[in-house]
């Protein structure tokens, strides 16, 4: 993924409750050049982020909100 602002979001909502049982993952990805955030940012639930590759971001590259459990490996 390249020249993105707003690149992965999972769940909508900080409100939205139900989410609170989730469970994702976000593997094998390349996320290049001209990215500013959201590499994922996750609410709610439980987030395996694992292997990606960051080149490059402007803001952040994994981030959370509504109380996220995110295993982060491998970077």
């Amino acid at each position: 993924m390249t020249d993105h602002n707003k690149v992965m979001l999972l769940v909508h909502n900080d409100n939205y409750k139900q989410d609170k049982n989730m469970q994702g993952t976000i593997a094998f990805n390349h996320f290049g050049d001209g990215l500013v955030q959201r590499m994922s940012r996750c609410r709610h639930g439980y987030f395996h982020v694992v292997n990606n590759d960051y080149t490059q971001w402007r803001m952040y590259a994994i981030g959370g909100s509504a109380g996220p459990t995110i295993n982060s490996q491998g970077h």
